[in-house]
């Protein structure tokens, strides 16, 4: 009789132990729930505000949509003028920029437009053979850029177009000895924004001209024709000597990256790179590179 009890009270007592290992359990694994819900909480929470936080960028460059800057910067570069010479000259200067960009739904307009004048030398070895060693040049462009936006979210959206751009390029000794370029092209044009937050955000933009127009003299200086239509104050006759251009005799490249930070409402102040590379083979070789650092201010509205 006495081993039933004994045998009875140690299966209670181990059933009782048993109990106990088990609500421990449990309380564990509901201990472990509630972390991982607390945890999952605050990820999610941490996700509506960074959901938030970009929606807030967005919307804020979505009421940007008219940009007007101003721009200052310097210009390394070199180029070859084979009407004049086969060697290379090359020039440090400083140069201004106007850039204007206009966002209309699913439309963004680029008006662009440098300049920049000085000397160029070629390189120091030669210049004891070169008579003169230096010219003055003066660089201008102006172009229009019209993208739609195909590709990409509302943080990096992602736009392509076409492109009309304008190139002038004078070389002088004196005025009497102007070598004027002038070089007309169409062609496609892409731009790649990223709106980090409502005061960052970085835009490239890249221009591949396809076509065009090159009017340029097979000679530095003026001749007889060109003179008579200034003397006739016809000198936009002077654009028909040039010769249409294409992939087949033009090639150019020109890409900028630029930095934005959104000061105030009105205002924002920007920094950049740019690179131009271009050769056109009528009716002899001319070669630019322009390599640019640039910075300025911009009104947002």
């Amino acid at each position: 009789m006495k081993n039933k009890l004994f045998g009875i009270n140690a299966f209670v007592f181990f059933a009782l132990i048993m109990l106990a290992f088990a609500q421990t359990a449990m309380a564990q694994e509901a201990a472990q729930e509630a972390a991982q819900e607390a945890v999952q909480e605050a990820v999610s929470q941490e996700a509506v505000a960074q959901d938030a936080a970009q929606e807030a960028a967005q919307e804020a460059e979505r009421e940007r949509s008219f940009r007007i800057g101003l721009g200052y910067g310097y210009s390394f570069g070199g180029y070859r003028e084979e009407t004049d010479s086969t060697i290379n000259r090359y020039y440090n200067l400083p140069s201004y920029f106007l850039n204007t960009n206009i966002e209309k739904g699913n439309f963004l307009h680029h008006i662009n437009l440098g300049f920049f004048m000085g000397e160029n030398t070629v390189a120091k070895e030669l210049e004891d053979k070169y008579s003169p060693d230096r010219y003055h040049l003066i660089r201008a462009n102006i172009e229009y850029a019209l993208d739609y936006r195909m590709w990409g979210n509302e943080t990096f959206p992602g736009y392509l177009g076409g492109t009309f751009r304008t190139d002038a390029y004078v070389i002088t000794e004196t005025l009497e000895i102007a070598k004027v370029t002038a070089i007309f092209s169409l062609g496609l044009h892409a731009t790649q924004k990223w709106i980090i937050d409502p005061k960052h955000s970085l835009t490239l933009s890249a221009g591949l001209p396809l076509f065009g127009y090159a009017a340029r003299p097979p000679f530095p200086g003026t001749n007889e024709v060109q003179e008579k239509y200034v003397v006739e104050g016809t000198p936009l006759k002077i654009l028909g000597i040039g010769h249409f251009a294409s992939v087949h005799n033009y090639w150019a490249l020109f890409a900028d990256l630029k930095y934005h930070y959104q000061l105030i409402d009105l205002l924002s102040l920007n920094a950049g790179l740019g690179f131009d590379l271009s050769r056109v083979n009528v009716p002899a070789p001319k070669i630019d590179a322009v390599f640019r650092v640039t910075a300025g201010l911009a009104f947002t509205f």
